[in-house]
């Protein structure tokens, strides 16, 4: 059977990290951890020492800096546009977690 999950949490890396290796934790034990796919967001510490390791979306933190910072700037500088939106692309770590097969 193909299980897939999505959990949801709040903005708290530390709090995301220890959802996760509870999450994996109790996968272990009840022998599931082949069987639900699992994929993070933010990469934790712990994500490629893990079995399955965690596949996860890592963000790119100094980039959202950067054109924060360059956003800012400009609007101290007197810019008055309307506000921009800004997509920083993001790449998936694959590590075993969330690429399980469909036996169906």
């Amino acid at each position: 059977m193909f299980w897939a999950a999505k959990i949801a949490v709040g903005r708290s890396a530390s709090g995301r990290a220890i959802l996760a290796r509870g999450v994996v934790k109790g996968l272990h034990r009840l022998g599931l951890q082949h069987d639900i796919a699992l994929v993070g967001f933010d990469d934790i510490e712990m994500g490629d020492v893990i079995e399955p390791g965690l596949t996860t979306v890592p963000q790119d933190t100094l980039e959202f800096g950067r054109r924060a910072c360059r956003l800012l700037f400009a609007r101290i500088e007197g810019d008055t546009s309307p506000p921009k939106r800004e997509i920083v692309p993001v790449t998936l770590v694959e590590r075993g977690s969330g690429e399980i097969r469909c036996t169906r």
